[in-house]
């Protein structure tokens, strides 16, 4: 999926069926421009709404509390959504579920 060229990451999703299916599937490759994790995120949010819906992020603009982001396989936290993502990165959202 093209999102500028230049860097190519992995993006896996888990926990967003709609959006999945929308870009072919749970793990996909997503040929972007230089930006970091956050723009990554909003892009999905702006670009794939209606497949989202308001699951990513919330209406003030931050990540979601439900949602948590992995890159190359390490949890990142709210305070380094501006980190720029290079080319081979995997990126992971992750929606969490409680329960019992």
């Amino acid at each position: 999926m093209a999102w500028g060229g230049g860097v190519t990451i992995r993006l896996t999703l888990a926990g967003f069926p709609d959006l999945a299916a929308r870009l072919g599937g749970d793990a996909v490759a997503v040929e972007r421009g230089e930006g970091t994790i956050g723009d990554l995120v909003v892009w999905l949010q702006r670009t794939h709404a209606d497949a989202v819906g308001t699951r990513i992020l919330r209406r003030d603009g931050e990540i979601d509390e439900s949602v948590q982001v992995l890159r190359n396989g390490g949890w990142v936290g709210r305070e380094r959504m501006d980190d720029a993502l290079v080319d081979g990165d995997e990126v992971t959202l992750l929606v969490l579920v409680a329960g019992g």
